[in-house]
């Protein structure tokens, strides 16, 4: 083959090289794109999953915090009430032993 021939075929050559070249990166880049997607999809519904998961435990944590509240004021008010309970009874025994003095001085 002359001089001539072996530049044309090796142009072409490289031509064809340069095409393949160009669809492999094109291929690679839209491959690499999809991965990058789907990774970024599947994060995204991982994440949804994890804050539902911690919302519902925030929710049970909130739940058992108020029911504990719940019985720490009734154990108060409880607590208030029978301590009204105790001063009613003082004042009133107070209240009828001054009472029955007063009436006993008064027949003295």
């Amino acid at each position: 083959a002359d001089p001539e021939t072996i530049m044309s075929q090796r142009d072409a050559y490289a031509r064809d090289l340069d095409e393949q070249l160009r669809r492999g990166m094109e291929v690679l880049g839209e491959a690499h794109r999809q991965q990058t997607d789907d990774l970024h999809s599947r994060a995204a519904q991982e994440k949804t999953r994890y804050n539902l998961a911690m919302d519902q435990q925030v929710k049970q944590q909130e739940l058992f915090l108020s029911q504990e509240y719940n019985e720490q004021l009734m154990r108060l008010q409880q607590a208030a009430q029978a301590k009204r309970a105790e001063l009613e009874q003082q004042a009133t025994g107070l209240t009828l032993e001054f009472q029955q003095r007063k009436v006993q001085e008064e027949f003295l």
